[in-house]
């Protein structure tokens, strides 16, 4: 069989089948109501071997934890075939936090598992008290994979994501200093605790320091432990000595490497 260029339309009549095409898709989204249009997507897509799970940002009027995981979990999966994301500055942070924009897909590989997010978004218009309309926009993630993996997913991957995007909260988390003003308010107020002190730079005998750090390990992995038998989770250490010997450099250095907040109690 021989080809030839000849055999070929013009390219202005294939220009105008594309515009045509175009056009056509175009009225249709117009003009099937989108309930149908959600119930054809839906058909066809148990005809997929694929599984989408629907993340939405709000559930009724309480915000989604796993929405709120999975933006800090994807943040640290953007690459370079992203083309849009979204940059702003936390009040208690000291670091920018990065997240993809609408539209935008990531694929994430958990377990030789490839899961595909897209952050999706659709505008919901609702009647006022004065039947004035009101416009919102919901957010939502699309996550996508191989429905054999559903028990997977569900099971495992997702209740990974929130563990994981708690601890990538608690890295970035900005130390604070919780006082109480006694002679105005008695409201408590906080600042950053921008102290440099951490366990490299405390001198300790190194033994001392290792034991400590042990303990502090050994008390943050025992949560779960202290709820389960009922007792408050809670350690104290006792430090005495003249000033100037290091007792608010330890505290501080105690507060970096856990990341919890100080507590400045005037007990008088």
């Amino acid at each position: 069989m021989r080809f030839s260029y000849e055999s070929l339309p013009p390219a202005d009549k294939i220009l105008t089948a594309a515009a045509s095409a175009i056009l056509l898709k175009s009225i249709a989204s117009d003009l099937i109501p989108q309930q149908i249009q959600t119930y054809l997507s839906s058909s066809l897509a148990k005809l997929s071997r694929q599984l989408t799970v629907v993340v939405d940002e709000f559930d009724s009027l309480t915000s989604n934890q796993m929405f709120d995981a999975a933006t800090v979990y994807l943040a640290a999966k953007i690459s370079g075939a992203t083309t849009r994301i979204k940059v702003n500055k936390p009040p208690k942070q000291q670091d920018l936090a990065v997240a993809i924009d609408k539209n935008q897909d990531i694929v994430n590989i958990h377990a030789s598992i490839h899961f595909k997010w897209t952050l999706q978004s659709a505008t919901a218009v609702t009647k006022t008290a004065k039947n004035e309309s009101s416009r919102s926009e919901l957010r939502y993630f699309e996550l996508s994979f191989n429905r054999k993996h559903k028990d997977y997913v569900l099971k495992v991957y997702l209740p990974y994501i929130l563990a994981r995007a708690k601890e990538m909260k608690e890295e970035v988390k900005t130390v604070r200093l919780h006082t109480v003003d006694y002679n105005g308010t008695d409201y408590w107020s906080s600042v950053a605790l921008n102290h440099p002190a951490t366990f490299k730079t405390m001198a300790m005998e190194p033994e001392m320091k290792k034991g400590l750090m042990e303990d502090l390990d050994r008390f943050v992995n025992r949560k779960d432990y202290y709820r389960w038998v009922g007792k408050a989770w809670k350690r104290g250490y006792l430090m005495y000595g003249p000033p100037g010997t290091g007792k608010s450099s330890l505290v501080a250095a105690m507060a970096n490497y856990l990341k919890f907040d100080v507590y400045d109690l005037d007990l008088r």
